[in-house]
């Protein structure tokens, strides 16, 4: 029986985006095993206001409660290397942070996944740099003391991990690249099926919408999305462009000046499995991803894509995009025009199901336990 703690950054369950995902899908994947006992290590507050939203389970497992906001605690664990996971109450032989953290202990082993090093990087055009710098400031610190102190780090990429021995040094044998998973309700969803539940909530007809998912953010290029937009002269023939998310205040009040944008916000899976399975195209032309879930979700709603070609897309949907340069609004402008002349291609979409197959959070939860449990072989 393993002895499994883990932080999952219950403040971060708030958001709707692909880390939130990653903590809730392998942190309940870890809960079910028989062979794990997992324990929780999370400030007081969080957890009381997160009952609502967590598994019975979760709230049955038992707990390391601390009292101090999380906020201070990061800045400490980052900065001083302390309090340690142990001072805190916390026994597993392991300690396992989901997201991006870092947690200081002295007797348990420490694993980690790092998501993408974007705040590390350079910004996307259109970031408040201010804001970057000051970003890349403090998870500079938690990142490096990763680097020094984790056991293993576990990358949801082989991007992710060329980044972590090219920018952090971190030693490669104690990497394991461990991808994202794909939820079955993405597979089970039929366009007919879709395309009812789309025009009764949203007024939308199947085939007749582009799908952006992932909020309007700088890093998602929101301005390359919406210049194509304006360019593509869609909205005139009564298709839409529909972004789900959250977005930046003054790229959303752009897009509502825009004819033809809806923005649903943050929906949940069901209802995003609606909207893939509908869409004509799936279009996502980020500057900078570590992995790309969305991409995956769209091909196992059988939708196609058009992705901006960076290194993390091209690693994760292969062959079974369309790929385009993040910095060309007519491309992309030209590129929808022609998949909504074109009949969706049943093979295509086949394809692209059996692609995003492979990707099962099963598989995520194994690999993470089998990273773990390999640790002993370095």
């Amino acid at each position: 029986m393993l002895e499994l703690g883990v932080y999952p950054d219950l403040a971060r369950l708030r958001a709707a985006s692909g880390v939130p995902k990653h903590i809730r899908r392998v942190c309940a994947g870890l809960h079910a095993r028989a062979d794990v006992r997992l324990s929780l290590l999370a400030n007081a507050d969080e957890l009381e206001h997160a009952r609502a939203a967590l598994p019975d389970r979760w709230l049955r497992a038992e707990a390391a409660i601390y009292a101090a906001r999380t906020r201070w605690m990061k800045a400490s664990w980052s900065a001083l290397g302390r309090p340690t996971y142990e001072t805190l109450g916390g026994c597993g032989e392991w300690l396992y942070l989901p997201a991006d953290g870092f947690v200081p202990t002295v007797r348990a082993r420490l694993a980690a996944t790092v998501h993408d090093l974007y705040r590390l990087d350079a910004p996307a055009p259109g970031e408040r740099r201010g804001d970057h710098r000051r970003t890349a400031l403090r998870l500079g610190l938690v990142y490096r003391q990763l680097a020094r102190r984790a056991d293993r780090v576990l990358a949801v990429s082989r991007f992710t991990a060329d980044r972590l021995i090219e920018r952090l040094g971190v030693p490669a044998r104690r990497i394991r690249v461990v991808h994202n998973g794909v939820d079955p309700v993405f597979f089970e969803r039929s366009r007919a099926a879709g395309g009812r539940a789309v025009a009764e909530r949203f007024g939308l007809e199947a085939g007749r919408y582009l799908l952006h998912v992932g909020g309007l953010t700088p890093k998602k290029n929101a301005r390359c999305l919406l210049d194509a937009w304006a360019a593509s002269d869609l909205a005139g023939r009564g298709v839409r462009l529909v972004a789900v998310g959250a977005h930046r205040p003054e790229l959303a009040a752009r897009a509502e000046r825009t004819g033809g944008v809806l923005l649903p916000g943050a929906v949940d899976d069901e209802c995003l499995a609606d909207l893939y399975a509908a869409a004509a195209l799936v279009v996502l032309p980020s500057w900078y991803e570590g992995f790309g879930i969305p991409a995956l979700e769209a091909l196992a709603a059988g939708t196609p894509v058009v992705l901006a070609d960076i290194p993390a897309f091209r690693e994760i949907a292969g062959e079974h995009a369309e790929y385009l340069a993040p910095d060309d609004p007519q491309a992309w402008a030209r590129a929808w025009r022609r998949a909504l002349a074109r009949d969706r291609a049943p093979d295509a979409a086949r394809a692209g199901r059996r692609h995003a197959d492979r990707y099962r959070w099963e598989r995520c939860v194994e690999r993470v336990l089998e990273a773990i449990g390999g640790c002993d072989d370095d």
